[in-house]
This record gives C-alpha cells, sequence and structure tokens, in this order.
C-alpha cells in the first residue's frame, strides 16, 4: 500500500523477498503498476512469482496498464510456461519497456515470448538465461533449441531494435567488446 498512487517513486527493488508468497501479492502489484506513475524501473527478481497461479493474471492486468516502466526484471521466479504468457502478453502494452529479464524461470516453448520479442517496438536488452535442466521436470519446462529458434526469428523481425540478448549460450551486452 505504500507504493500505491505514488507519483515521486522512480525505482522499486523488491528482490529476493518472498513476493508472490501471498495471493493478494498479485493484486497489489498490479494496483502499484497501475497508479505509480513515476515508476520506471522494477527489480522482482528471486521471488516466488511462479505460485501465484491464476492470481497471476492480476499482475498481469496492472503490468499491461504501466505505460511508464523502461526496466523489469522478474528472473527467478518460477514463472514456468503459464506465467510467461501471462507476463509476455501483458508487455505487448508496455511499449516504454527498454530492458527485461526474464532468465531462469523455465518457459519451455511458450509461444508468447517470442510472440511478444516480435511485436514489442522499443525492447532494446533482453535476458533469458536458462541453466541446464538436471531433473526430468526442468526438462520439460527448459528452452530447448525450437524455443531458442523461435526467438531468434522473432527478433530478426521485430519491428523493435534490440541491442543487447543474454542467454544460455552467449551474452552481447553493453560492456562486449
Amino acid at each position: 500500500l505504500i507504493n500505491e498512487k505514488n507519483e515521486t517513486l522512480k525505482a522499486l527493488e523488491l528482490s529476493n523477498n518472498q513476493v508472490g508468497a501471498k495471493a493478494e501479492d498479485s493484486n497489489g502489484l498490479a494496483r502499484m503498476l497501475m497508479t505509480s506513475t513515476a515508476l520506471v524501473h522494477l527489480n522482482l527478481s528471486e521471488n516466488v512469482l511462479g505460485s501465484l497461479g491464476t492470481n497471476l493474471k492480476a499482475f498481469g492486468r496492472g503490468l499491461g496498464s504501466n505505460k511508464n516502466l523502461t526496466k523489469l526484471d522478474v528472473s527467478n521466479n518460477q514463472l514456468l510456461p503459464d506465467g510467461i504468457k501471462v507476463v509476455c502478453n501483458a508487455l505487448r502494452t508496455c511499449t516504454a519497456m527498454k530492458d527485461l529479464n526474464l532468465s531462469y524461470n523455465s518457459p519451455g516453448r511458450e509461444a508468447a515470448l517470442s510472440g511478444m520479442l516480435l511485436v514489442h517496438p522499443t525492447l532494446r536488452s533482453v535476458g533469458i538465461v536458462e541453466k541446464e535442466p538436471q531433473t526430468r521436470s526442468e526438462r520439460t519446462y527448459w528452452l530447448d533449441t525450437r524455443a531458442k529458434e523461435a526467438i531468434g526469428r522473432a527478433l530478426l523481425a521485430a519491428p523493435g531494435t534490440v541491442q543487447f540478448l543474454q542467454c544460455d549460450v552467449f551474452a552481447l551486452t553493453e560492456t562486449t567488446r
């Protein structure tokens, strides 16, 4: 509630805080994203957003309504394909988004990821790093070769200009020489 209707907060660091452990976290994040008009940087990495299940849709609605957010980190949130779908579909309308980190969320072959990259006009940096799967369940939702190919094709055809990409095969960042 401290961040609802906050017109001065520009960056919020919520990494490693168990965000998503309670169902009401989704509605709280949604309200914050809808009403905090100055917020441009949100770090939600190392949380448990994926455990929100169907409640994650409220977060997606808040994210989709935000037109000022330029940097979002939702890495390592156990989103799995269903969560990635919610986030990526919401990001299609986040027209100010420049830097996005979706790493370590086991997206599998979720088409919403490549679909969002295909249409997003302002993305500059994208992180989709995944670790090599160790268990059977990790292999089920692994970002495999076909998923990476779909992402690559989307980036080639995208209207924007993604300049930096981090994945498990390579990293092209601002400091790359």
